[in-house]
């Protein structure tokens, strides 16, 4: 796998699919989402073997129990687990470095590899101010990682305050694998969501009464293994990535957490068993994920539990959620932001599986 593989004009198949006829049903959006990045097709030339490999470790990725530290949500395949992601940003140079730490329990020995923007970023678009939370400058960029048999892509959003040192965030995913070059055989994979920051490290001081909404954004990594029914034909994989509103609500007094994503959007590859990839633009999708009700712990942490509503195309879903409050706080002595990761699957009763991996962010509004 080679850089030059890596990024790809869109020069074949491109057509702008309905979700609907795919795997959900389609409604408009009045929302406008940040198109994933024009011309990029960061998965093309991927083998069939590779984009099996990381739809079925993306379904494990989706019910896998966040950490914190950062907050972490991974699983892998045939590898050592990741005990922790942590991510330098150079206020200077607004460059970010990656940092993934795998961990061997039998030993205690741990190993790592980095996405480093500044040399082997695949080009970044600049986020307006205005379309931020908290209206900070922003930064989206897919990283490639390659070492022998070894690929990695993580695609990394960074915000941050021009005017403050050390007042950023950062989130995104990543997926890994391990390949013979010569039968493209996969030995190991893996698939990861992550948030970092300054102010999502540590501890986070709770108030002890009142309620609290945040807004904000989700966004991850989408795969999908078709079934019947769908506008492609059975046996196809679908990588891409997706997006959403977030919505959460905090009751403080009863020490609990719930919410949504909403207004999603998905695009990506289809590679079909004939051998075509079929790529395709933005799509609204009907339902919503649902972040169930989750209980708040003394320093500002909540893991709950995902399901899919508002769909009548989707028979079972399940998926786990995780988040850590800022330790900074908003003009009314809250939290002033909310981050972590959320993992979604679903199986439709065609019996296509979806899995939706990625990071959550929101910054809090007035009191309620």
């Amino acid at each position: 796998m080679t850089r030059k593989n890596l990024v790809r004009r869109i020069h074949a198949i491109t057509v702008s699919l309905a979700l609907a006829s795919l795997l959900w049903a389609c409604a408009g959006s009045d929302r406008h989402m940040a198109d994933i990045q024009p011309g990029i097709d960061p998965y093309a030339d991927l083998s069939s073997q590779s984009v099996e490999a990381v739809t079925e470790t993306a379904q494990m990725a989706a019910t896998a129990t966040p950490e914190f530290g950062s907050v972490v949500q991974s699983i892998g395949d045939n590898i050592y687990p990741v005990s922790d992601v942590s991510v330098a940003f150079d206020d200077d140079t607004y460059e970010s470095v990656v940092t993934i730490t795998r961990l061997n329990p039998f030993t205690g020995a741990s190993s790592k590899f980095v996405f480093d923007t500044s040399l082997n970023g695949l080009g970044a678009t600049d986020i307006e101010a205005s379309e931020t939370p908290l209206g900070r400058n922003g930064k989206d960029e897919f990283v490639v990682y390659e070492k022998d048999t070894e690929f990695a892509l993580a695609r990394v959003v960074t915000t941050w305050n021009p005017l403050v040192f050390g007042d950023w965030a950062s989130g995104g995913y990543w997926v890994y694998m391990d390949t013979d070059p010569e039968t493209d055989e996969v030995s190991s994979a893996e698939v990861g969501a992550f948030v970092d920051g300054p102010e999502f490290s540590g501890n986070s001081s709770l108030p002890a009464t009142g309620q609290a909404t945040y807004q904000g954004f989700a966004t991850g990594l989408y795969t999908a293994a078709v079934g019947s029914g769908g506008a492609f034909e059975e046996g196809t994989y679908v990588l891409g990535e997706y997006r959403g509103s977030l919505a959460l609500t905090t009751d403080f007094t009863a020490g609990t957490i719930h919410g949504s994503v909403d207004d999603i959007l998905v695009n990506g590859t289809a590679y079909t068993p004939s051998g075509d990839q079929i790529m395709f633009g933005d799509d609204s999708v009907d339902g919503q994920i649902l972040l169930d009700s989750a209980t708040l712990s003394a320093n500002g942490r909540a893991t709950g539990s995902v399901s899919i509503v508002g769909n009548d195309n989707v028979a079972s879903s399940e998926g786990v959620w995780g988040v850590q409050f800022s330790s900074v706080p908003d003009d009314f002595e809250n939290p002033r932001a909310v981050a972590g990761t959320s993992g979604a699957i679903y199986t439709s009763h065609g019996g296509s599986e979806v899995a939706l991996v990625g990071a959550l962010y929101g910054v809090s509004g007035p009191p309620e």
